[in-house]
């Protein structure tokens, strides 16, 4: 994964699209969702290993992260 910039989402906001890409770097998870590369803690890792190709949204919350498969 070339990567120009990691976000790391804020309380409320959503990563939102295609999940095409998990790596680990620098000892946190970053995906790329859909055009956005965030970083998220490691235990979402097991649920989103079977999810690639997938459109997936991920919320951050006040005290976790949801993540919501939009499609079979």
């Amino acid at each position: 994964m070339t990567v120009l910039e990691i976000h790391r989402l804020q309380p409320w906001e959503e990563a939102r699209g295609p999940l095409q890409e998990l790596q680990e770097q620098d000892g946190c998870l970053v995906a790329r969702i859909g055009p956005a590369v965030v970083a998220l803690p490691d235990e979402l890792r097991e649920k989103l290993q079977g999810l690639m190709g997938k459109t997936v949204g991920i919320l951050r919350t006040d005290f976790d992260y949801r993540l919501m498969v939009l499609e079979d």
